[in-house]
Formats: structure tokens, C-alpha cells, sequence
């Protein structure tokens, strides 16, 4: 074969997952075969065009890009995993009735979007403990995942981060070099379930951090420190008057 192509679609939804093969670099140069693939963070719908396989030369180039790769796929498409989750409202003006809880419907259109049903919902107001015992309350009801709205940055009264880490949960960030979305956190417990707690630009911004993180944690993908912290290239939503994500820069 002289010169052929491929292009890769997706058959069904899901997420992509690029692996690291920065050894194989080196061993690529000397290979005719070229793999272009989209960024992993992306929804994948049914039909998506995700990634594209150039082999110009001589056969042997296909044997070659095979040894120089590994054992190790290159690329793997992942189905959505999680199915259910639990959302725990922070704020003691939702839980007394002053204000409307416009934060909860958000949360539940994007999760709706990965086939995610929220089977566990409730205010528990600010105070640390109320807080601490609502997730375990939450962790009871066997969500797939568990997340906090609110109470995530610095003032007194913002007690989510305290409250995850006192119920038992392994923090693995809290703060992201994204915006909207810096106060971020995100944990795990023993089980695996994750859980995070989402900063308020959540509620009223078009594409924040959770935008980036779930298409990973809905396809089951453990999320490390190292995950959070590349996300600052890329971590700057410009917040265009008329949104394209995911067909734009953030994140990518």
C-alpha cells in the first residue's frame, strides 16, 4: 500500500480516551503511519468523527507503527458507565425556603445529557456536620455519584470541602487551574464512588470545570491530581456571547 486512510466513528455514545504514548514518540518519527484523534474530554454522540489513521509509504509502515506503539492501545472508546447520582444542595437559605433552589435543576439537564438519573436529593443547609452527614446519608443510597452544590469557597459559612473530607472520602484536588471552576473538588471513596463538590459558577455560567470532568467520571475513568492540574491549558473559557463548545478552545 502506497497511501491509504481511515477515519474512525463513533457507533455508539460515549467518551474517548487517548492514551500517554510520549515513549513511542521518538520511534513514530520513523514510521509512516500517522494517528489524528480528537481531544478525549469531549461527549461523544453517536456518529461522531473522532479520529483519523494515515499510513503513507511502504507496507512494512503498518508493522512498524505497531512495534513502536506497544502493547498498549492508542485509543479506546468508553460507553457511559455511571447511571445514577445524588445531589446534595448546600445553603441555609435554600433549606429554610428563603431563596429557590436554581442550582439542583442545572446539575440534573447535564447529568440527564450522560444518561445519569438523580435518585437522592437534599438541602442540609451550611453547618459542617449537617453537611458531613448528608453525604454519608447520600453514600447509603448507592449513587453511582455523589455531588455537592455550594459552599465551596473560602467565606465562613462555606463548609463542603470540610464536610467531604470529615465523611470519610479521599480528597484528590480541590482547586483547578480552570475558569469558571478554580474551587473545584473532587474525592473518592474507598469503593470507588466519586465525589465532587461544584463551585456556584456551576449554576449560572454556559461551560464550567464540570463540563471537562464529566464526560471522564461518566465513562468510569478514575481522575488523578495530575488530570486536574492539565487542565490549565486550556482552562480558560472565554465565554463567548454565542457558545460552540465543545467546538472551541476550552478544555482542549
Amino acid at each position: 500500500m502506497a497511501q491509504g486512510g481511515y477515519g474512525m466513528v463513533k457507533q455508539h455514545p460515549g467518551a474517548g480516551k487517548a492514551h500517554d504514548c510520549a515513549d513511542s514518540f521518538p520511534h513514530f518519527r520513523f514510521v509512516a503511519m500517522y494517528l489524528a484523534v480528537g481531544a478525549e474530554r469531549l461527549r461523544l454522540h453517536e456518529g461522531t468523527f473522532i479520529a483519523a489513521l494515515s499510513c503513507v509509504g511502504v507496507e512494512s509502515g503498518a508493522f512498524r507503527a505497531e512495534t513502536a506503539a506497544g502493547g498498549k492501545p492508542l485509543l479506546e472508546l468508553l460507553p457511559w458507565k455511571l447511571k445514577t447520582a445524588a445531589i446534595i444542595t448546600t445553603g441555609s437559605e435554600v433549606a429554610k425556603g428563603l431563596i429557590q433552589d436554581s442550582f439542583t435543576p442545572v446539575v440534573e439537564k447535564k447529568l440527564a445529557e450522560f444518561g445519569i438519573q438523580t435518585i437522592h436529593h437534599c438541602l442540609p443547609g451550611d453547618d459542617i456536620e449537617a453537611v458531613k452527614n448528608a453525604v454519608l446519608e447520600a453514600k447509603a443510597a448507592h449513587p453511582d455519584l455523589i455531588l455537592c452544590t455550594g459552599g465551596m469557597s473560602v467565606d465562613p459559612d462555606d463548609n463542603t470541602p470540610g464536610a467531604v473530607k470529615r465523611s470519610g472520602a479521599r480528597i484528590v484536588a480541590y482547586g483547578a487551574p480552570v475558569l469558571p471552576g478554580a474551587m473545584f473538588l473532587l474525592g473518592y471513596f474507598q469503593d470507588g464512588t466519586p465525589v465532587a463538590g461544584l463551585p456556584g459558577c456551576v449554576m449560572y455560567a454556559k461551560r464550567t470545570i464540570f463540563d471537562l470532568v464529566l464526560p471522564k467520571l461518566a465513562a468510569g475513568v478514575p481522575i488523578t491530581r495530575e488530570d486536574i492540574t492539565v487542565l490549565g491549558e486550556g482552562g480558560l473559557c472565554l465565554s463567548c456571547e454565542v457558545c460552540t463548545y465543545p467546538n472551541c478552545g476550552f478544555g482542549k
